[in-house]
């Protein structure tokens, strides 16, 4: 991506981003309903008794009628931050409007004993009480008041764009550089000068290992790393500026879960910050994987105001069996492992021999990432470069299956490997589908398909389909 400093100069850009950061906050605060704008105004005024915030913001949504167990450990790993610049906490107690106050009584207990062990940590609370709560409005409230506290602040007045970390209360565990990490990304950020509003940001996160969960938190490695092959993370570890936040619209109010979807699809580009994982607690896959499989755990229906997982202990959630956490495992792998295989395939495009092929049967595309423009391919053409093709295919497909199998020897920790490997999801014939899948996604634009068998090819004519576009005429590349 070129840089918008290239382009307009830095002078021309800073003035340009300033406007753009105070426009997007100035149209999203006056688009909110009198209700929500209200609610966000009166967050903001508690956020700012007793100073203006800092730049660098964490928000933290609790079920303060369930979470007491969690405050203090969680307000212990921000406490052990290592940084020589400001972060505030904002923790978002939030119950529905039936609890009553002998309810809520011991997650403020919580909160003042931690208030006390750490009296230098910047921690401001905010209470909100609600008759039909779901995470989408719990967090668009947070943030509309912070988005409006950093405005009272001035922190729109100047480059440094104000961000907020995406959190949860029930984390393990935060490397202590973490928030400078943060702080050193977006400053490295500014400085690149690639959009005007800024880009989102992700953390790697992971799920802590039980002890009394010896099976499940060997499936929630196996579930941790699916994530991180798919490209995928999890939405406690975003990181948004604020200027970007106000232009996505913000938080969905209906949102049960993956609330943090319209935000991120806004971001023209998701930087993942390097350093060690931060440790979210397991307690949801724990209560999940007895009778959930994995596309079942992040549901709307395994979600609500008074999660079972919040409230018991998690020494109270029982570990599964073994046969239960192969069986998890082999059904994720049969669903995963040809997205993982055609992930490393694209990754390969960098080969001559696919390259060509991707640069030919796919030229508006091709032209996107790589600016070049060609003809669609001839079944002479596609006949020439398949023998190459097939052969970089397989060789990753090859890679990719005999990696994987190592990861899940190490991570299950179970010698089952024949089963899980050889009998399940990784087989020869699963190999080809993928490989023929892959090349033909590749051939979506042409009147071409391939058919892959015993690691040869063939070719199918297709009639052209009306949408295919001709461009032309740059030779391919060598």
């Amino acid at each position: 991506m070129e840089k918008i400093t290239q382009l307009l100069g830095e002078e021309q850009f800073r003035h340009e981003a300033l406007l753009a950061r105070a426009s997007a906050v100035r149209r999203y605060i006056d688009s909110l309903e009198p209700s929500e704008g209200a609610r966000a105004a009166a967050i903001s005024d508690v956020l700012l008794e007793q100073s203006e915030l800092a730049r660098t913001i964490v928000a933290i949504p609790v079920a303060a009628h369930q979470e007491a167990s969690t405050i203090g450990h969680a307000v212990e790993q921000y406490a052990c931050q290592e940084t020589d610049e400001t972060f505030t906490v904002v923790l978002g107690l939030n119950a529905p409007s039936d609890k009553t106050s002998d309810e809520l009584l011991p997650v403020f207990s919580a909160l003042g004993e931690a208030r006390r062990r750490f009296p230098g940590l910047d921690v401001r609370v905010v209470f909100t009480a609600y008759d039909e709560p779901t995470i989408g409005t719990i967090r668009r409230d947070l943030w509309n008041g912070i988005l409006i506290a950093s405005r009272r602040s001035g922190h729109f007045k100047t480059l440094e764009t104000p961000v907020v970390c995406n959190h949860d209360i029930d984390v393990v565990k935060i490397p202590k550089g973490y928030i400078e990490r943060v702080q050193q990304h977006f400053k490295k950020q500014q400085k690149e000068g690639l959009t005007l509003l800024g880009c989102a940001a992700t953390t790697k996160m992971v799920h802590a290992a039980s002890d009394d969960h010896p099976n499940s938190s060997a499936v929630a490695r196996w579930h941790d790393y699916l994530t991180q092959m798919n490209n995928g993370s999890f939405e406690a570890s975003l990181v948004v500026p604020l200027s970007l936040y106000a232009e996505s619209g913000g938080f969905k109010p209906g949102k049960v879960t993956h609330e943090t979807h319209e935000i991120t699809k806004s971001s023209a580009l998701i930087r993942r910050i390097p350093g060690p994982a931060i440790e979210t607690s397991p307690r949801r896959l724990l209560a999940r994987f007895p009778s959930h499989d994995f596309d079942g755990i992040w549901t709307n229906e395994t979600f609500g105001p008074s999660d079972a997982c919040r409230v018991k202990d998690i020494s109270e959630l029982p570990d599964v069996s073994v046969e239960r956490a192969l069986e998890l495992v082999a059904k994720s792998g049969k669903a995963a492992f040809p997205r993982m295989l055609e992930m490393a395939m694209r990754r390969a495009e960098s080969t001559p021999a696919l390259l060509k092929l991707y640069w030919q049967a796919d030229p508006l595309d091709f032209e996107g990432r790589f600016g070049r423009k060609v003809d669609d391919i001839t079944e002479e053409q596609l006949a020439s470069l398949m023998p190459a093709v097939t052969e970089a295919l397989f060789k990753h497909a090859d890679i990719v299956s005999r990696r994987t199998s190592l990861v899940l020897r190490g991570l299950m920790g179970m010698d089952m490997m024949a089963i899980l490997v050889e009998g399940s999801y990784m087989s020869e014939i699963q190999k080809e589908k993928v490989v023929q899948s892959t090349i033909n996604s590749l051939l979506a634009r042409t009147a071409f398909r391939i058919t892959v068998k015993n690691r040869n090819f063939s070719i199918d004519p297709m009639v052209p389909s009306s949408d295919v576009v001709r461009v032309g005429g740059i030779e391919p590349p060598s």
